[in-house]
């Protein structure tokens, strides 16, 4: 039986139509996936971005509040620098204060002075040895080396304190090894001019008693 062409054309194009309707729909199939993928992958990248600007805030905030802590702590090792120095301060405005009263009642009384030197026994050094007696600077020159060397050990003990506060709080803020050796660095410059400081005020002080007590003509001869 023969088959009839027209009848086999149409077979063809249905054949034809068919697998054209299938390509389109894998296409479409195809392209809905890739979509989903996009999607999904737009999605992952915004979820990385907001983590990562997430993480970003917090280190900022961190380092902001690291560097608060650190202005706090500078702030609080300069206020017991400054409450030290002004401790001292005060302890040699106090003592100038006692040695001009000294010298305004003596320089007020003279003649009781002169009255008093003139009736004092004449200075006999051999003598006052044997007594085990000694002259009246060095007595005041003795006290004044003691109370200098009670300022100096508190002094001292107060900026190792100072030291060991700025130490501890560096530590537990979690401040570097160099950020710390600086910080003592800074720490033992000021105790080096503070204790340089000191001294020249005892000094002062010593020579001042001095003066009082040996007079003009005395010099620096100790």
């Amino acid at each position: 039986m023969a088959i009839d062409p027209h009848q086999q054309e149409s077979w063809k194009q249905e054949g034809e139509l068919k697998e054209h309707f299938k390509t389109q729909e894998q296409q479409q199939k195809d392209f809905a996936q890739k979509e989903e993928f996009r999607k999904a992958d737009a999605v992952e990248k915004e979820r990385q971005a907001r983590e990562l600007f997430a993480r970003q805030e917090r280190e900022k905030q961190e380092l902001f509040q690291r560097q608060q802590e650190r202005d706090k702590d500078a702030f609080r090792q300069m206020e017991r620098q400054r409450e030290l120095h002004q401790r001292q301060q005060e302890q040699q405005q106090a003592q100038l204060r006692q040695d001009i009263e000294a010298q305004r009642q003596r320089e007020a009384r003279p003649q009781e002075r002169q009255k008093s030197e003139r009736d004092a026994p004449t200075a006999n050094p051999e003598r006052d040895g044997r007594a085990g007696l000694k002259p009246a600077w060095e007595r005041v020159k003795e006290a004044e080396l003691k109370r200098q060397e009670i300022e100096r050990q508190i002094q001292l003990e107060a900026q190792k304190q100072a030291l060991a506060d700025m130490l501890r709080a560096a530590q537990t803020a979690g401040k570097d090894k160099a950020e710390i050796e600086e910080r003592r660095k800074t720490f033992e410059e000021i105790h080096k001019r503070q204790q340089e400081t000191l001294a020249r005020g005892q000094q002062e002080r010593l020579d001042r008693q001095e003066l009082l007590y040996r007079g003009a003509s005395s010099g620096r001869e100790r």
